[in-house]
């Protein structure tokens, strides 16, 4: 059986995950992280389920700003947290490339995707 055995169960899925989209990026312990928490206890709750918490404290960091540089040209990036990003129903295939470079030399790439990691 799939869920899509269950059609009501499958709507009500389809809703809160487009609900906890609409938080936008949920890193971990910032305002949207908790809001979408504290929402989804509620939904939960709702449904007659208990809900148990295990509160864990740490120290937050959001960049307010942040940039990759190579010696003479400023990197574009999407963004300073690793995400999926949006895709179609259909989903996107493409190689992956590891590049692992001894320093901090530009190389042209041919690929969209592409893991990048530096050794010194």
């Amino acid at each position: 059986m799939t869920i899509a055995n269950f059609p009501t169960l499958n709507k009500q899925l389809n809703q809160w995950q487009s609900h906890l989209n609409d938080y936008g990026p949920r890193l971990t312990a910032n305002s949207t992280h908790k809001e979408s928490i504290n929402w989804l206890k509620e939904e939960i709750q709702k449904l007659d389920y208990a809900i148990t918490s295990d509160v864990h404290y740490l120290n937050f960091w959001e960049a307010t700003a942040y940039s990759v540089r190579s010696v003479n040209q400023e990197i574009p990036l999407s963004s300073y947290f690793p995400y999926s990003g949006l895709t179609s129903d259909t989903g996107i295939t493409a190689p992956l490339i590891l590049l692992i470079l001894m320093s901090h030399k530009m190389l042209e790439v041919k690929s969209r995707y592409s893991l990048w990691i530096f050794q010194k």
